[in-house]
């Protein structure tokens, strides 16, 4: 197991721990722009995912034909939580389309991700079951 697979394993347990004290019992109470907000803010710093192109942020044996889709996936979806937040805040009709957009665009990176790992390790998805 690598340092990037148990710093990911470990941020989402804390993630889910702090939603499961502080968000989960009160969910029903919240409107959803209180809820979204805080989201959008948080995925706006996906801009750093962009240190995938860095010079000396990651190992230099990094398979470009992984870095640059993950660092310009997730370019987009920082800019897609930006462009989301204006609408959200001030409860316009294009919010959910936006919020809607950002969050398929998002999977389907999160999602696609590992799929382009293998594919760099000269692997895909059916050679690994």
């Amino acid at each position: 197991m690598n340092i990037l697979t148990v710093n990911l394993a470990f941020s989402t347990l804390i993630f889910w721990i702090g939603s499961r004290i502080y968000i989960l019992p009160r969910l029903h109470e919240l409107a959803p722009r209180t809820v979204l907000l805080p989201v959008l803010l948080l995925h706006a710093f996906r801009h750093l995912g962009l240190m995938f192109l860095a010079p000396g942020a990651t190992y230099p044996g990094i398979p470009p034909q992984f870095a640059y889709p993950a660092a310009l996936g997730d370019l987009v979806a920082a800019v897609l939580a930006v462009v989301a937040i204006p609408p959200v805040a001030t409860q316009a009709r294009s919010a959910r389309f936006l919020v809607w957009l950002f969050n398929i665009e998002g999977t389907v990176g999160y999602l696609h991700r590992p799929l382009e790992a293998l594919e760099a390790r000269g692997l895909t998805w059916h050679t690994t079951w």
